[in-house]
């Protein structure tokens, strides 16, 4: 519940150690408003490839397999999951609080166009 409160507040939290330009990228993908989303409408993806996370990448060169990513993960099989963090399960939802009236006047109307 806490981090649907921090998604739907529009809360961000980085690392100290994260580098503006990311901080930036991140922060205008996650806007709760999609019109104020990096991105949306306005210059479209154009606008997001140009950001500056993304100095010196030659997209070209990308989407025509002429450059490599910079991490290339081992995949045994097409269903390999291995190179994914391991989560635990999730809680049984019968014993998760119940979702009240108080909760959804509050969060409703911001998850509306989900």
């Amino acid at each position: 519940m806490r981090i649907y409160e921090q998604i739907v507040e529009g809360r961000l939290r980085f690392p100290q150690n994260m580098s503006h330009a990311a901080r930036d990228i991140i922060s205008g993908l996650c806007k709760t408003n999609p019109t104020e989303r990096l991105g949306y409408i306005s210059g479209g993806v154009n606008r997001i490839k140009e950001h500056p996370f993304f100095d010196g990448i030659n997209w070209d060169d990308l989407y025509n397999r002429r450059m490599k990513g910079p991490i290339l993960p081992r995949i045994d099989h097409p269903a390999d999951a291995g190179n994914f963090e391991e989560y635990p399960a999730p809680p049984d939802p019968l014993k998760l609080s119940p979702y009240t009236d108080e909760m959804r006047a509050q969060y409703e109307d911001m998850f509306r166009d989900f």
